[in-house]
């Protein structure tokens, strides 16, 4: 787990290549951990801050059949699939995220996420918007 944080640190810090680094070693490393999950959401928001929006579709696919009520993975996957414009299945993506919190909004994900960088957090916010979720 201290090389997944270390990754997602690396991720909030603007580092998204190298947070791909520590977080595949973190998965190698362990990859039956039972917070798998958590290491699975942070590559898949690492991919998209790179613009590999397939491979993070994959990865937050993998995240959500781990814990299926992990919002920020489902956040990922909407903001993904938006970008690949497949916007109907980025759609049908929001009401998960609402079901888990109806008061979410692109707003509300700024602020949980303002400490990011920008350079992750405002593709990520604009994946959001494009898939539906409430400003």
């Amino acid at each position: 787990m201290a090389l997944a944080n270390a990754g997602y640190a690396e991720l909030v810090a603007g580092n998204p290549i190298e947070a791909l680094g520590l977080l595949g070693r973190a998965e190698r490393l362990s990859p039956h951990d039972l917070k798998s999950w958590y290491i699975a959401g942070a590559t898949a928001l690492a991919c998209f801050a790179t613009a590999q929006y397939e491979r993070a579709v994959c990865w937050s696919n993998k995240a959500l059949a781990q814990n299926p009520r992990f919002a920020p993975s489902m956040r990922t996957l909407a903001a993904s699939l938006a970008k690949l414009r497949r916007m109907d299945d980025a759609a049908q993506v929001v009401p998960r995220i609402l079901n888990e919190d109806p008061h979410t909004s692109v707003a509300d994900v700024r602020w949980k996420h303002r400490q990011m960088h920008e350079s992750v957090l405002s593709p990520w916010l604009e994946g959001l918007r494009l898939a539906g979720l409430p400003r």
